[in-house]
């Protein structure tokens, strides 16, 4: 899980051209870029005033990593729906006489209208927007058999659940990659995990059955396996980013996808692995593709990718060469 002290010095803020204001001036000449309608804003902090955000944007959609010394910003938001929460510092949201407040490993669901925000002094955290015009294509993606439609009103998840989880791996895995993000289809498959994740959360029946959160668990673990193979992972590390027990996430696992949780781990990285020597752009020699793909044993990684792909992996690079 990212840590606020990693997000300050990742390159996602450098990657998608960050953008900076000092002045409310500079915010409202600024504010087309992320919100329909910016009806207010102003700096708290009387010494030191800065907001810098960054992150890639697409028609409607847009996530933004947001580092603030202290603002508060009235916005009028009439066709998106937005996921906020903090890696440090505070957020607090009013929207039609309600307020919720956000510390770090909680998050706020706020639908469409007009809705003021303050951020605290020292604020890191992340903004995700979504079009009302995709939650068709949203449902869809996420498998969704239910009327697509998106939330009007203002939620707070408090802890550390699946919703919030499943957000913070998206985020690590622009950081990451820092993809383009140009195609409506890079969005909807970067989100849809946490549109499946948000509307069990929230839509689903107060005591869901066995076999739904089951098979969500699997889910995040799969989400959060591709967001993190390049690092060393145990069933422990994926059962706590998915908020579940490891001999629970063992079952599931078994249950629906009839292996362990560390031989989908084995198969994405062989998987990952494949893909980067099968490019002919690729470059770095095969001991170091293996490395990037979270192998420490290349003796062992030889054996099982010739195993699952019937041939090296000087093989296959040659034939791709």
């Amino acid at each position: 899980m990212a840590t606020s002290s990693e997000l300050t010095h990742t390159g996602l803020l450098q990657r998608y051209r960050p953008v900076s204001v000092q002045t409310a001036r500079e915010a409202y000449l600024l504010s087309e870029r992320r919100f329909s309608r910016l009806l207010g804003f102003e700096f708290t902090s009387a010494h030191r005033t800065r907001m810098t955000s960054s992150g890639p944007r697409f028609r409607g959609w847009s996530i933004a990593v947001v580092r603030s010394t202290g603002h508060r910003i009235e916005l009028g938001d009439d066709d998106k729906l937005s996921l906020l929460f903090p890696y440090a510092g505070r957020i607090e949201v009013s929207r039609g006489g309600t307020t919720v407040e956000a510390a770090p490993d909680d998050l706020i669901v706020v639908g469409q209208g007009r809705r003021v925000t303050r951020l605290s002094p020292d604020y890191l955290g992340v903004l995700i927007q979504i079009p009302n015009a995709a939650m068709p294509a949203l449902h869809a993606a996420a498998q969704i058999d239910r009327p697509a439609s998106a939330p009007n009103d203002l939620r707070l998840l408090r802890g550390r659940g699946p919703v919030l989880v499943t957000a913070r791996h998206l985020v690590e895995e622009l950081e990451h990659t820092a993809r383009p993000m140009q195609r409506e289809e890079d969005w909807l498959s970067l989100l849809s995990p946490l549109w499946t994740a948000y509307v069990d959360r929230s839509e689903a029946p107060a005591s869901p059955s066995r076999h739904s959160a089951a098979m969500l668990h699997v889910k995040l673990a799969e989400e959060y396996m591709r967001a993190n193979f390049h690092r060393p992972l145990s069933v422990n590390d994926m059962a706590t980013a998915c908020a579940v027990g490891p001999r629970a996430l063992q079952l599931a696992f078994r249950r629906y996808r009839g292996i362990s949780p560390i031989k989908a781990l084995a198969d994405l990285r062989l998987q990952q692995a494949r893909h980067r020597l099968a490019s002919p752009a690729a470059t770095g020699s095969i001991t170091r593709i293996a490395l990037d793909c979270g192998f420490t044993h290349l003796g062992r990684f030889s054996v099982e990718y010739r195993r699952a792909f019937g041939e090296t992996p000087s093989q296959t690079r040659r034939r791709h060469q």
